[in-house]
């Protein structure tokens, strides 16, 4: 079997003179062309060593013309590009053996030509090829084996003894075997056979002198310059679709730049790798994106607001310059997050949050009407158990039909009478004519007190007459606070308000049932059961459990949704997303394409990496920047760079210069400019790397570089058998690899 494989393209004929005098001298060699593959099938590029043979047989037979081209003898080699090759054969430099050595004469002399071909030291590619028609007009050169000099030139007069035989206007040429419209013999127009080339009907090929042309098979266009097709139309600019219509795209339509639909989806787009890809209009979706890093990413042009979309573990992961993310809906209520130094703040009509649990059913309101927290559950605090690490403790707030002041302290009697000045905030807070309490403890037996005045900012307690007049006493003072006094304890329903589900306490007390001891209706009926006389479990608790069970505990086995217990308008969490294959997602052989395959955006033409420099200069847009802001920076500071700051520097930012500097803060998005550039700190970057220590691979944390300027891979000390990287040293993850020298990587930056 042949080590190279050859697609036989065409035979065209070469005698392409185009002077109409009889006078001109076809050219004596005809074009070849064809492309030539190795064992695999794939296409050869660069200098190819050939041999063309003419024999006057399909097999065996006398050889008539042999051609090579090689790189010692006949140099040079025939040059193949994507397999591609062409040669004008019928060279003389380049002939080795044969019977004729006139190149025309192979034609001209012979009714019965056939071509074989060798590639390199293969043996001859079989079949031959029958030569036809366009090639037998190099004896076109003659008429019935005749030359030019036996006929009169119809294109002057001449005399009638200048004429001796009848063939002076000899409109075809008997010997051009099928050029039937060779007027002037010397350039044969119209090839009968030119139908079939390289076996393939006309319809084969494209016909650019036709306004239409019904095109079967497949197109490719190569080295069309800047543009593979350049097109334009009256509606579009083009138009395409399968055979059955179920896809179709139009371009440049309208001011649109694509219009695509599909019976599945719209379009599919994927990165070489497979890594990367996202379907667009598929169901009832706009956008589905899938990828290695992330499902999708979005950058304004400014450079500094960007969000990542199903980012490792974060649905949405977005910085902005201003906030983070920016929510609302067609009405009233807004809500945005990551707003300056606010982690949410939210806006609404009714409130500013709701915040429901779905289990239980609790829910809270947020700064709704004159309420902070409004929520059928507790407000508690937690805090770690002192003695046992395992514990935390949970403390509820008192809870009201007011809303309440206090304030409390300490105080003496001097000669039975204190005056107590009340904390001053006090009576900034509380209504200063109704509602104040007060409560003093004394703290010796003979000591008999009564309160003779409170007010918010005083209060004076005295002791009875006979009793210890220098005694030591807690107080506690209780006021309403000013403005809410007329606060509506009773309401209109306006949705359920169940007691939230026990449920997790009970479990909790299942798993740990030494806790139940802690709950309040364990101690208080501990406190009781003495005071009545009787057991804890004998205790006559039913009318607390007739109270209870008039309001209801919520049971989420049996209740409505809790979504519902929130009014009608309150929105039900959307439908979970699934795989886009459910909605009826495109086969996998059509993202089966080779993964080597460069993609005409990312790759140049030798299978360089186009930089974001060069995409801006092509496209007239500045690459987009992640987030980053201006720092003061040395004037040596260029875009890439691995910026540290300098213990004594001041503010201004520095290419780093050691490994795994603990001062670096970020990368130089851009060339030091007016002593200041752009500083990334987070996000995507075009980072210089050095892997004279190690090579990078994607995902490798980095640090920074004793080579000024560039990060390397991080080598993580081991503590107690486990990796550990020192504090503040890590720059962020290569989602790029490096095997050797020094270049620039995309990173994901991270400082920590």
């Amino acid at each position: 079997m042949n080590a190279h494989r050859f697609a036989w393209a065409a035979v065209v004929a070469a005698l392409l003179s185009t002077a109409s005098s009889a006078q001109v001298t076809p050219p004596g060699r005809i074009n070849y062309q064809g492309i030539v593959r190795d064992a695999t099938g794939a296409p050869l590029n660069g200098s190819v060593t050939m041999t063309f043979r003419f024999y006057d047989a399909s097999t065996g037979g006398t050889l008539l013309w042999e051609e090579v081209y090689d790189p010692t003898v006949y140099p040079p080699q025939v040059t193949a590009s994507t397999g591609l090759f062409s040669v004008a054969l019928g060279d003389p430099a380049h002939r080795n053996a044969g019977s004729e050595t006139v190149f025309a004469n192979v034609f001209a002399s012979h009714s019965d030509v056939y071509l074989a071909v060798r590639v390199a030291a293969d043996a001859e590619m079989t079949p031959r090829v029958k030569a036809v028609a366009t090639p037998f007009a190099v004896n076109a050169a003659k008429v019935e084996g005749r030359p030019a000099s036996s006929f009169a030139n119809a294109a002057h007069t001449h005399l009638g003894s200048d004429v001796t035989t009848a063939v002076a206007n000899a409109t075809h040429a008997t010997t051009a075997d099928s050029a039937t419209s060779a007027t002037n013999a010397t350039n044969a127009t119209n090839a009968t056979n030119a139908d079939t080339v390289d076996s393939q009907h006309a319809a084969y090929f494209l016909n650019t002198s036709s306004a239409t042309q019904t095109k079967s098979g497949k197109v490719v266009l190569n080295n069309a310059g800047d543009f593979g097709i350049e097109s334009s139309g009256a509606t579009a600019g083009g138009y395409f679709s399968d055979s059955s219509h179920s896809g179709i795209a139009y371009v440049g339509y309208g001011d649109v730049g694509i219009d695509a639909r599909g019976n599945s989806l719209g379009g599919f787009f994927k990165d070489a790798d497979h890594s990367g890809y996202s379907y667009v209009g598929i169901g009832d979706y706009g956008i589905q994106g899938f990828g290695n890093s992330m499902g999708g990413y979005f950058s304004d042009l400014n450079t500094v607001s960007y969000a990542n979309l199903a980012y490792d573990q974060y649905g949405v992961y977005a910085v902005g310059s201003g906030t983070g993310g920016y929510f609302a809906n067609s009405g009233t209520g807004f809500a945005w997050v990551g707003n300056g130094s606010r982690g949410i703040q939210a806006s609404g009509s009714l409130c500013g949050g709701q915040f429901i649990d779905t289990d239980s059913g609790g829910g809270a309101s947020v700064a709704m009407d004159t309420y902070k927290i409004a929520g059928s559950g507790t407000v508690s605090f937690v805090q770690n158990h002192p003695t046992d690490k395992d514990k935390v403790i949970v403390y509820a707030c008192p809870e009201g039909d007011e809303v309440a002041t206090y304030t409390r302290g300490t105080a003496k009697l001097v000669n039975g009478e204190a005056r107590v000045k009340l904390g001053k905030t006090f009576q900034w807070v509380t209504n200063p004519d109704l509602g104040l309490t007060a409560h003093v403890t004394p703290k010796s037996k003979d000591a008999v007190l009564y309160v003779a005045s409170v007010s918010t900012s005083e209060m004076v307690v005295r002791s009875v007459t006979g009793f210890a007049k220098d005694a030591v006493f807690d107080y506690l003072v209780y006021g309403l606070r000013i403005g809410f006094e007329e606060s509506s304890i009773v309401q209109e329903k306006q949705h359920e308000s169940y007691i939230p589900s026990f449920k997790d306490h009970r479990e909790r007390y299942a798993k740990y049932p030494e806790l139940r001891a802690f709950n309040a209706l364990e101690r208080f009926k501990g406190m009781e059961s003495p005071a009545r006389g009787v057991s804890p479990d004998a205790l006559d608790l039913s009318r607390a459990k007739a109270l209870k069970e008039a309001i209801h505990e919520y049971d989420p086995a049996t209740d409505p949704p809790v979504q519902k217990l929130f009014g009608s308008d309150y929105p039900a969490p959307p439908p979970e997303l699934t795989h886009p294959g459910a909605h009826g997602a495109p086969s996998p052989r059509l993202a089966s394409s080779s993964a080597s395959a460069a993609s005409p955006h990312t790759e140049a033409a030798h299978g360089e990496s186009i930089s974001e420099a060069t995409l801006a200069s092509a496209t007239g847009l500045e690459p987009a920047l992640p987030a980053a802001e201006r720092f003061p920076a040395a004037r040596s500071v260029s875009a890439g760079d691995v910026l540290v700051m300098l213990p004594k520097g001041g503010e201004t930012l520095h290419p780093c210069a050691t490994a795994a500097d603990p001062m670096v803060v970020g990368i130089a998005v851009q060339d030091a400019k007016d002593g200041s550039t752009v500083l990334a700190s987070s996000g995507y970057a075009m980072v210089k790397v050095d892997v004279s220590s190690a090579p990078i691979s994607k995902g490798d944390l980095l640090v920074t570089s004793p080579t000024p300027g560039h990060a390397m891979k991080a080598q993580p000390a081991l503590v107690n058998g486990l990796p550990v990287h020192r504090d503040g040293t890590l720059i962020g993850k290569a989602l790029e690899p490096l095997a050797a020298g020094t270049g620039t990587i995309k990173v994901l930056v991270m400082l920590r």
